[in-house]
């Protein structure tokens, strides 16, 4: 990321819990987009749902994963 975005963590509980994901972190998209325009992220071993807008116009893409 090239600035700090935020981003929603579901707790265990399922407590939902607002997170800065910082400039320079990196992410790793999961899935697909949700009709509420979030998607999940792997961020720091922990899953984070961002808005897609937020990914690309914050965020620059540094390759793929080949599995």
């Amino acid at each position: 990321m090239t600035s700090p975005t935020m981003g929603v963590e579901r707790s265990e509980a399922g407590r939902m819990q607002i997170v800065t994901v910082p400039a320079g972190a990196m992410v790793e998209i999961l899935g697909s987009t949700q009709q509420s325009g979030l998607t999940d992220v792997l961020f720091e071993a922990r899953i984070v749902s961002m808005f897609l807008r937020d990914i690309e116009g914050r965020g620059q893409k540094v390759g793929h994963k080949v599995a």
